[in-house]
């Protein structure tokens, strides 16, 4: 006989932590554009589950970023539902659910990078400030930047300075990360260098990431799945599930099993592109 729980109908169920992390329901978006209607998302559903890594790929223009301010609760969508881990954006927003890093990571010249993280808690009025700096601190180091405490970002490169916002994003503990193509200006090799310390610290936080990018490599290295948009109106045409074991390494970027889904996803790309040309 099993000594193993079998879940009854009489059991207390915690809606709110079986809920997926991110669920949309016929999302649609509509803008107005020198006086007529312009749809930019088109009946978008999607769900993300809690600790996924999720990416969004399409075209420029196709609304992926403009997803993201929806999920996040700064855009109300025209139509449809979304919901954050069973509540709406705006309750999760407040509750600091959310953390944000962007193409640019925007730091603050006059703070050091342990002030620039420690920034959001500042601003939240978040714990002592003696928690407030040990815990920007226990950041950095995170994000291999402990040595470079004291340093002014214009004292940091690209990538450094990417990491910094990488930390401030994750002050306030946030369930869910949102990144805004964060690693699009910086060299290749960066970035592949990049990747590999966001799947660290990813690993290590078990956040739920969405990520926003061009780079079909960069989707394919760091997702669980890969949702493909397109554009004229922004829409989901596929879903990729990324079957590449974890944790991954730079070497997975010569294995054929990584090739044959960077060309899955380019292909799907470059059969909407055609589609939609004038």
């Amino acid at each position: 006989m099993s000594n193993s729980h079998a879940a009854t109908i009489d059991d207390p169920v915690d809606d709110a932590a079986a809920a997926p992390a991110i669920e949309l329901a016929d999302v649609t978006q509509n803008f107005a554009l020198d006086g007529l209607d312009f749809t930019a998302l088109e009946r978008i559903s999607l769900s993300i589950a809690r600790g996924e890594f999720v990416s969004l790929v399409g075209p420029s223009g196709c609304g992926k970023s403009t997803l993201l301010r929806i999920i996040a609760g700064l855009l109300a969508p025209s139509g449809g539902t979304v919901s954050i881990g069973g509540q709406d954006p705006a309750t999760a927003r407040a509750a600091r659910e959310f953390g944000f890093v962007f193409q640019d990571p925007v730091l603050l010249p006059w703070r050091t990078a342990l002030e620039n993280v420690e920034l959001p808690a500042l601003v939240a009025k978040q714990g002592s400030k003696a928690d407030r700096r040990a815990h920007a601190r226990e950041l950095l180091e995170l994000v291999g930047l402990g040595d470079f405490a004291a340093a002014p970002p214009a004292a940091l490169s690209g990538g450094m300075q990417r990491r910094v916002g990488i930390a401030r994003a994750l002050a306030l503990d946030p369930s869910i990360l949102l990144l805004d193509e964060p690693f699009g200006a910086l060299d290749e090799i960066t970035r592949q260098k990049m990747n590999s310390e966001l799947l660290r610290i990813w690993s290590e936080r078990r956040t739920t990431a969405l990520l926003v990018t061009h780079n079909v490599g960069e989707a394919v290295y760091l997702s669980d799945r890969v949702f493909v948009m397109a554009a004229r109106p922004g829409r989901i045409v596929a879903e990729v599930a990324i079957d590449l074991p974890r944790p991954r390494t730079l070497d997975l970027l010569e294995q054929e099993r990584f090739f044959a889904h960077t060309k899955e996803l380019t292909r799907l790309l470059l059969h909407d592109a055609e589609e939609t040309a004038p």
